[in-house]
């Protein structure tokens, strides 16, 4: 057993070594630094003019050997810290300067050291009309200005010899110096810490070790006492028994497997080294010969790459080590792997060189790990081709990343005792070491990576290509046919989680493909799932969506969102609801989708969610509304519609496009993250149907309302249903000359003015002109509802507008004049007369309907004005005590508001029947 690890007695014998080990070295050092500086100063004195300066040279070379050391490395270590705050790169150039200026071991060193005399002596040189000689600096100036304290090099002989009186002499260490002593401090850490058995520090300390010891390392060799240190620790390792793991808690124990998997991993590549020490410790223990040649440095702006102790530049440099890519062995796929992960990141790395060395090693692996390895590792370098270039991902990459996740995939059908993992406590390079790991896991082994979040970038690599690629070109639809391959590989990785029992991955992926099925028709949807599961063998088959299940595409959408609402988050559920409530409003189902709606609350919360989840909130409202009017819903279209589509920006709100703001502009970062919210183009909801849908449904509900509001002088008949259409509606009527409609719009407008003077069948054609109606599915069924509804809607609008002129009418002669049936009549009026929109009577016996000549004066009307006020007002205060006395139940409140307004209700129902009445 070495000396680091011994107890008792032997410790201080160890410290002995090493202290008399550390002064032998820096003795040498500053021996050899006193003969350079003598020789610079000799030199010096040779290229003197002037005798003054020969004279004091001559009398302050006592001084100057005993000074100059000190100053020296003050000046290394004023320039070491100056060099780090430069990049990575020139810290390491300049790290190796300042080692060869402090030990002289070769000669490229002492090369360097008298460059760097030749340009300070040509900078004293340059100012030799203001010096006497190169060592005038000395001397004291006849006027000395007042100096900062801190500032002590600025000072003369006289300020330095007091302050070494009054502070002592201080030791300037270099930065080689200060390097070693960290290195032998994280060494004895590392001992104190193996003696207590508290091996998580010996497990950080081990990772800071390697690191400090690169830097220390000695005439292009690793520093001895290093290797020493490796050999004992390994043999520490190896030598503990069974009993002694178990001795430890949980804690030091995985720290404890965790560091032996390490420190065999790290032994490997200094494994020449470490066999040379134990055959001769001493001679292996003695510096490096001073005519060993350091490596040169490389070209600055290259990133190196350290491989089993060869240092590579880029990807792979052709040195020792590692082989020409022509020459790889299997044996070299983990070295490579290695040095291609510590380049990632890099401005430096070629990702295009990346790939191909990949695919090379793809072809050289022999068994199914190696494969995995290179595969997982092949995904990782193609998906950062485009990082931050805010372009998609170019679609052969694409393709190839596709292909090598079916490949993924083959391997784990394959051999089912290897699994992908998130979190690896140490992932094993060799097939070896991962083998021998997997006996203590069941015999599986364990692959760092993630397949979810494999698909899920490949899923948005996809989407954002579809969000780039112009639609109305042939190349958007060439890329939508890839749709049908990634819902293939969706479904087969469903089945590969669904083995493996990784819930939250699960959930992930059901959310991805139900993404990518809530918007489509049945047909659509039963297309997808017979080509994905046509690719499958026949013993193929799902847990959450077996085979025979997706044929019916409710039935697959209903499996998804409930796995979702059982094992899902709460951004997931949420999400899965809506897409649940979309797919059911797009299967004409208004009633449970309404209902699926009010139960969830979602209303309520859905402005605290995320944006993409409002954007997907909006859609499925104006799904429900496109759904009702489908069903000849008009009132429930718009309310359903009224919020989305009285702002002004649905298409913002829809995630179908970006409104540049009125003042000012966007900034660079804030419009690449708008665009990326811009759902893809056949996605979208058709705004202009959308619109025409809205006005429509406002049409057969305002023209009503605005002739029974001119028929009498009560306020509460004047309420505005929909602004919008009130505003363009008398934009038309102030027009002088009013054209033929050209668009939708004035179509509609048109329509209303028709309507509104009794002429349903002239409304009936404006509305049937417009085209866009043949984009909705069942187009003629659905004119055929608007006939309809415009001819019971346009005998509201008569009763309304004409009921002062008539003392009585015949329901046959409505039912005639409306194209009608009587039955269909004798409903309309009825429900007239119990809202009391008309005065009046139904006769059933003569089948007529008898008016009431009821005048309303002014007094009456005004009072009936302030005691609907009055009831506002009171509603509004009871609102305002309700949220100060907030109750704590949510089910209690919703209970007491609905109570509460029922009740405000009958009140104002009741207070205008007995105004009516008088």
């Amino acid at each position: 057993m070495s000396r680091f690890f011994k107890g008792g007695s032997s410790d201080s014998d160890a410290e002995s070594v090493d202290s008399s080990e550390e002064n032998r070295l820096t003795s040498s050092r500053l021996k050899k630094q006193d003969d350079s500086s003598s020789e610079e100063e000799s030199s010096e004195e040779e290229s003197a003019s002037s005798s003054e300066s020969e004279s004091s040279e001559e009398e302050s070379e006592s001084e100057e050997s005993e000074v100059e050391v000190p100053k020296k490395k003050a000046v290394a270590a004023s320039e070491d810290s100056e060099s780090d705050s430069e990049s990575s790169e020139e810290e390491e150039e300049t790290e190796s300067e300042e080692d060869s200026e402090v030990s002289d071991e070769s000669e490229s060193e002492s090369e360097s050291e008298s460059e760097s005399e030749e340009e300070s002596e040509s900078e004293e040189e340059s100012d030799e009309s203001e010096r006497s000689g190169p060592s005038s600096f000395l001397k004291k100036p006849e006027k000395e200005e007042a100096k900062p304290a801190g500032l002590k090099f600025l000072r003369g002989e006289s300020s330095e010899e007091s302050s070494d009186e009054e502070e002592g002499r201080r030791v300037v260490k270099s930065a080689k110096d200060k390097r070693y002593e960290e290195f032998i401090s994280c060494m004895e850490t590392i001992k104190n810490a193996m003696s207590s058995n508290n091996w998580i520090v010996v497990s950080n300390e081990f990772d800071h070790l390697n690191k400090v010891s690169q830097k220390c390392k000695e005439a292009g060799r690793n520093p001895p006492p290093y290797i020493e240190f490796l050999s004992a620790l390994d043999q520490k390792l190896e030598s503990a028994d069974k009993a002694f793991i178990k001795s430890l808690d949980a804690a030091n124990g995985r720290a404890f497997n965790a560091l032996k998997q390490r420190v065999r991993k790290n032994n490997r590549q200094f494994q020449s080294d470490i066999d040379r020490y134990r055959k001769d410790p001493e001679g292996f223990m003695k510096p490096a010969e001073l005519n060993e040649i350091p490596k040169p440095a490389g070209k600055a702006g290259q990133d190196e790459v350290i491989v089993d102790g060869v240092a590579t530049r880029g990807i792979v440099a052709p040195t020792e080590g590692l082989g020409k890519p022509e020459e790889i062995t299997p044996a070299d796929i983990f070295k490579y792997l290695r040095a291609i992960f510590e380049a990632r990141g890099k401005k430096s790395t070629d990702r295009s060189e990346q790939i191909r060395l990949l695919e090379k090693l793809s072809t050289i692996a022999v068994t199914d790990y190696q494969r995995l390895r290179v595969k997982v590792a092949l995904l990782a370098v193609r998906f950062d081709i485009n990082t931050g270039s805010g372009q998609y991902m170019p679609i052969d990459q694409w393709n190839a990343a596709l292909t090598e996740l079916h490949s993924i995939l083959d391997i784990f059908d394959a051999n089912p005792k290897i699994v992908i993992v998130e979190q690896v406590e140490d992932e094993n390079e060799e097939e070896e070491e991962a083998i021998a790991a997997a006996e203590n896991n069941n015999g599986v082994i364990q692959v760092q990576g993630s397949v979810v979040s494999f698909l899920e970038r490949l899923d948005d690599e996809f989407t954002r290509s579809l969000q780039m690629i112009d639609p109305h070109t042939p190349e958007y639809i060439d890329r939508l046919k890839d749709e049908t391959s990634l819902y293939t590989l969706l479904v087969r990785s469903q089945g590969y989680l669904e083995r493996i029992g990784v819930v939250e991955n699960t959930a992930r992926l059901i959310m991805r493909r139900l993404d990518r099925v809530y918007y489509k028709p049945e047909q659509v949807i039963r297309a997808n799932e017979e080509v994905a599961w046509r690719s499958f063998p026949p013993t193929f088959d799902l847990t959450i969506t077996p085979r025979a299940t997706t044929t019916t595409p409710d039935i697959l959408i209903h499996s998804l969102c409930v796995y979702l609402y059982n094992n899902g988050v709460s951004l997931l559920r949420t999400r899965a609801m809506l897409c649940h409530i979309y797919h059911e409003a797009l299967q004409n189902r208004f009633y449970k989708a309404r209902d699926m709606l009010l139960m969830s609350h979602l209303q309520d919360s859905v402005h605290a969610a995320d944006i993409a989840t409002q954007i997907l909130h909006n859609r499925t409202m104006v799904q429900i509304g496109l759904c009702a009017f489908r069903n000849g819903m008009v009132q429930e279209t718009q309310y359903a519609l009224q919020d989305i589509s009285t702002t002004g920006r649905v298409k913002e709100l829809l995630g179908q496009g970006i409104q540049a703001p009125k003042f000012g502009q966007f900034t660079p970062d804030q419009d690449r993250l708008d665009k990326q919210l811009v759902l893809p183009f056949h996605m979208h909801i058709n705004l202009e149907l959308l619109e025409c849908v809205y006005l429509t449904c406002s049409m057969l509900m305002e023209i009503p309302a605005m002739a029974a509001a001119s028929s009498t002088a009560s306020d509460s008949r004047k309420r505005v249903i929909s602004r919008p259409f009130r505003r363009m509606l008398e934009y038309i009527d102030r027009q002088l000359f009013v054209g033929p409609p050209e668009n939708t719009r004035e179509y509609i407008m048109q329509a209303s003015k028709a309507l509104a003077d009794g002429e349903w069948r002239r409304c009936e054609e404006f509305i049937h002109a417009i085209k866009i109606w043949s984009l909705m599915p069942d187009a003629d069924k659905i004119k055929q509802m608007l006939s309809e509804k415009i001819r019971e809607e346009g005998l509201r609008t008569y009763l309304l507008a004409y009921a002062a002129f008539y003392d009585s009418v015949s329901l046959e002669f409505l039912a005639t004049t409306f194209d009608l049936p009587v039955q269909r009549v004798t409903v309309i009026v009825s429900r007239l007369l119990s809202k009391r929109e008309i005065h009046a009577a139904l006769d059933q016996v003569h089948g007529a309907i008898i008016f009431e000549r009821v005048e309303i004066n002014k007094l009456e009307s005004l009072t009936v004005s302030l005691s609907e006020k009055t009831a506002q007002l009171n509603e509004a205060n009871e609102k305002l005590y309700e949220q100060k006395t907030q109750h704590t139940n949510p089910q209690e409140n919703r209970r007491r508001d609905k109570g509460g307004s029922v009740k405000r209700r009958n009140e104002r129902t009741e207070n205008r029947n007995r105004s009516d009445m008088n």
